[in-house]
């Protein structure tokens, strides 16, 4: 059975990006900004999520041409069903 998805569901209220922990300033004006964007449940949050972010940022400034101006976890919504997944509000 397919799951559709409601206005709600895809927009939710009072969701608002958070677009002010983005930095405003680039370090180096030769490099192109990136945001990291990491999806999955998250459930529970653990070191080795916030270290993959770490990893990440050092081989993007070591080995690429972008600067690295954010970085979000975007974890799973509710309609993943996964067992023992704690709701999107708690993560």
């Amino acid at each position: 059975m397919p799951i559709h998805l409601t206005e709600s569901f895809t927009n939710p209220q009072n969701y608002s990006f958070p677009h002010h922990r983005l930095s405003r300033v680039i370090q180096n004006s030769r490099k192109i900004p990136v945001v990291l964007v990491a999806c999955g449940s998250f459930s529970p949050v653990t070191y080795l999520h916030l270290r993959m972010f770490e990893m990440a940022k050092d081989y993007i400034r070591q080995n690429t041409d972008f600067e690295v101006i954010a970085g979000y976890l975007s974890p799973v919504s509710d309609m993943y069903k996964k067992p023992g997944l704690l709701s999107a509000h708690h993560r």
